[in-house]
């Protein structure tokens, strides 16, 4: 197990970014080495298109996060001259291919990481700043963020999406990380427009043995996006067989601890969620004690929970799921676990045989923040979700509707955002 509470100052760090300016673009892998106290970056990408004759090439260097003029660089062209540059340096004619690029600092820093992203502009980044990046604070003590799908394409969040959720002010946004090659420009379009991601890791064929394959799956994915996704739910609702074969706590537990152990030795400063289970009732509440009799207290840095009571209203009986969420919290003290509770999926549908409607969607998402917000130990609150996939039936919970129209649901949560925070 990694330490998870390890808090460094480094004095200096360096950013490496190749940006080549294309109509179409592949992806490779990156490779970064640190030398002792000289730490050297590389890097590469791909111009696949053979039509395109030439693209722009850029090469800037950071240092710390700020731009940095002046530092020395070596950039291997596609066929095979390695051309050295100072940085900033700007080529208008570079031809497709296969583009190296490479530059050292000298920095006080003994922690590599990087990322790739692309879609119009192929981005190379490389990152040496090993500084802890803890999860956002949350705004007046609680997170309000909402599920998206994960094939939804750069193009989409910027242009359909995000002008709403900051309209909305919606914060983090929670993802699936199943299309990883959509994800690449997905994720950093969100990201670099000042919304946190939940990254939701799960592999239902590694379930309920696979363990070493589900650590490297782990490894490979924080990885890759530790520089964007600072907060990672380890499987969703393993207590129901669709998801986790034989819904198997103890064995679930296992592969928590190997997905924490190995998530923190990709990223120690990472976030990692634990849990995700639906619902509050018995089985629920046993599924949880048993995680905890088989040690999940010390692999997970919050719980996650879906207190999911459709078609009810929050508190419309007893032993309704939402409003004995509490009975979870205090499963969690019984065994000497601290951490808050972090719901990462609750909703109603509006338009399906339960005639709920957009007034009581609205209505019920409201309640549950109060009750959330009073509560004092949800730390963050994640609606389910932020746009409908269809025009009726169970995937009508969003706050828009499939064509992108606000619900009653979105301007009651934007005036309950506006007015607690």
């Amino acid at each position: 197990m990694q330490e998870t509470g390890r808090h460094r100052t480094f004095q200096l760090a360096t950013l490496l970014i190749v940006c080549i300016v294309l109509a179409s673009v592949g992806l490779q892998c990156f490779v970064a080495q640190a030398l002792g106290s000289q730490k050297t970056v590389s890097g590469y990408g791909v111009i696949h298109n053979p039509g395109i004759q030439a693209s722009i090439l850029h090469v800037r260097t950071y240092v710390g996060g700020s731009e940095r003029s002046g530092v020395t660089c070596f950039v291997t062209y596609p066929n095979g001259t390695q051309k050295q540059v100072v940085s900033p340096y700007i080529d208008s004619d570079a031809p497709v291919g296969s583009y190296g690029a490479e530059a050292s600092y000298q920095g006080d820093t003994d922690q590599d990481s990087g990322y790739l992203s692309a879609d119009s502009v192929l981005t190379l980044r490389l990152d040496f700043d090993a500084a802890p990046t803890p999860p956002p604070p949350p705004p007046g003590g609680m997170i309000v963020g909402v599920d998206i799908y994960w094939g939804t394409t750069e193009s989409q969040f910027l242009n359909n999406n995000l002008a709403k959720m900051k309209e909305c002010g919606i914060t983090m946004v929670r993802i699936f990380m199943s299309d990883i090659n959509n994800l690449r420009s997905l994720i950093p379009a969100i990201v670099d427009n000042d919304i946190a991601v939940i990254g939701v890791l799960m592999r239902t064929d590694y379930a309920p043995d696979n363990v070493n394959a589900w650590g490297d799956y782990v490894f490979s994915v924080v990885s890759e996006f530790k520089n964007y996704v600072h907060v990672w739910e380890m499987w969703n609702e393993p207590n129901l067989n669709q998801f986790f074969s034989g819904k198997d706590p103890a064995k679930y537990t296992n592969f928590l601890k190997e997905g924490y152990t190995r998530a923190k030795q990709a990223d120690p400063t990472c976030f990692v969620l634990g849990g995700s289970i639906a619902w509050t009732h018995s089985s629920a509440r046993n599924f949880l004690r048993v995680m905890y009799q088989n040690g999940a207290k010390d692999y997970m840095d919050a719980l996650a929970h879906h207190p999911y009571c459709y078609p009810y209203a929050p508190d419309a009986h007893p032993n309704n799921p939402y409003t004995d969420l509490p009975k979870i919290k205090a499963i969690m003290e019984e065994y000497g676990d601290p951490n808050n509770i972090w719901i990462t999926e609750i909703g109603w549908a509006s338009n399906d045989d339960a005639h709920i409607g957009e007034t009581l969607q609205a209505q019920y998402l409201v309640e549950c923040l109060n009750l959330a917000k009073d509560w004092g130990w949800v730390e963050a609150f994640i609606i389910y979700n932020w746009k409908d996939s269809s025009s009726s039936g169970k995937f009508t919970k969003g706050l828009l509707t499939s064509s992108y129209g606000r619900k009653e649901s979105f301007y009651a949560v934007k005036a309950w955002i506006a007015e607690n925070f």
